[in-house]
């Protein structure tokens, strides 16, 4: 299928990993995906990088199945890690602004703390620019985002970028040039302060 010509594609320049996101299709099940995953596997030699934390709960909701048994079968199935996606900003207020129907940051990190506890790794996303304010760009990198990485911590499973002294300052110094144009610079200068 059309799939797998993107994959033999990708494969034969050199490419080693795959990412699938299939959104919240109310009609392809869970098994639509696991026999997916395991053609991918028995034809490819990828790694499987696939379904976000929304898709994961969408999952769970269409199988009316636990989102640990969803997580169970996809990864025994073939898939290697998840992506961070559907996490935008990790606070409510601006979740439910701009994806509504997405999951909540509770939920989130939920899903994700569930994948580390399987053994599997995940990636996190920040999404910014839409309605959220330099004080709720902190928050999700200073509190929400380091709740998430000390989820992951706790399972040894955080595929990318290393944790140390000074992070949340790095937070603070990737900001720097919005703060002459943001309004909410005062705010998170008090945040921090």
């Amino acid at each position: 299928g059309q799939n797998f010509g993107k994959i033999e594609e990708l494969v034969s320049i050199g490419g080693t990993q795959v990412l699938l996101q299939g959104g919240h299709h109310p009609k392809i099940t869970l098994e639509y995906y696991t026999t997916l995953l395991r053609e991918i596997k028995k034809r490819f030699p990828v790694h499987i990088h696939s379904f976000s934390a929304p898709e994961i709960e969408h999952l769970s909701r269409v199988s009316k199945k636990p989102v640990r048994e969803i997580l169970v079968a996809l990864r025994e199935a073939g898939l290697d890690s998840v992506p961070g996606g559907g996490a935008e900003i990790l606070v409510n207020r601006v979740k439910e602004i701009i994806s509504p129907l997405k999951t909540t940051t509770e939920k989130w990190l939920e899903i994700h703390e569930t994948i580390h506890g399987l053994g599997m790794r995940s990636t996190a996303t920040m999404m910014f620019g839409t309605v959220e304010t330099l004080a709720e760009r902190i928050e999700h990198g200073h509190m929400e985002f380091l709740a998430f990485l000390d989820a992951v911590d706790q399972h040894h499973g955080r595929q990318q970028g290393p944790r140390g002294p000074g992070e949340e300052q790095e937070v603070v110094r990737t900001m720097e040039h919005d703060r002459r144009h943001d309004p909410a610079h005062e705010q998170a200068v008090a945040l921090l302060g």
